[in-house]
């Protein structure tokens, strides 16, 4: 994300609002409730990917939540059918310029609270932002 850069998406969980200042600053919004972290770089690679993360195991001011795993990377292809392949087999929501966005809220397997994924993916294909995905949900993400 670019410094001041918003993005909106509609997941089944309502809106999710996620809002970038200045350098790795973000500002995450959902039912009525915003925080705030610092991402930092990845220094090893986690599924091939490097990109930011928050470091601090966030436990957000959120009823039932007692854990965040935020990210943001690029996620590379050497083709559309290998990136719709990998994207048929999840609930995330993306555009047909490659920008995914993951929101989800799993149960805790210890206590019954919430663990939240949060995660900001730009798709490459070949090097290059894709003109059309399928699949895709355009009107589910807006950006300023």
């Amino acid at each position: 994300m670019t410094d001041g850069m918003t993005i909106s998406v509609i997941t089944k969980y309502g809106e999710v609002i996620i809002s970038a200042g200045k350098g790795a600053k973000r500002m995450y919004t959902w039912e009525g409730k915003t925080f705030k972290t610092e991402l930092i770089p990845r220094k090893e690679r986690w599924h091939g990917t490097l990109g930011l993360l928050d470091g601090n195991n966030l436990r957000p001011p959120h009823k039932d939540v007692i854990h965040m795993v935020i990210e943001e990377c690029q996620i590379h292809y050497s083709s559309i059918a290998k990136a719709i392949k990998r994207l048929g087999k999840c609930e995330d929501i993306y555009r047909d310029d490659g920008l995914f966005i993951r929101f989800q809220k799993k149960p805790s397997p210890d206590n019954g609270l919430y663990v939240v994924d949060i995660a900001v993916f730009q798709i490459m294909i070949n090097g290059e932002k894709p003109d059309k995905l399928p699949g895709s949900q355009n009107n589910k993400i807006a950006t300023n």
